[in-house]
């Protein structure tokens, strides 16, 4: 029923633009909030991969890579 509008095109174009600037407001407030969780973490865990418990500083390395994996598929990858 609508694609028999002339206004369709219009409607086309605004939705368009509606998500794309939703999506970058989105990843700012998110990415943000984001980033700043993940550097806080991280930041904790650091000081400890040069601990001599060779077991330890194994598992804070290994959870390091996860979480930076995660932060790039959840600002990159899961928003498109």
């Amino acid at each position: 029923m609508l694609e028999s509008l002339a206004l369709t095109p219009i409607l086309d174009q605004f939705n368009e633009q509606f998500v794309e600037t939703g999506h970058i407001r989105g990843l700012r407030g998110t990415g943000a909030a984001v980033l700043a969780t993940f550097s806080v973490i991280v930041g904790g865990l650091a000081p400890w991969v040069f601990a001599p418990a060779l077991f330890r500083n194994e598992m804070r390395v290994l959870l390091i890579i996860l979480m930076s994996t995660d932060v790039i598929v959840g600002l990159l990858i899961l928003p498109a």
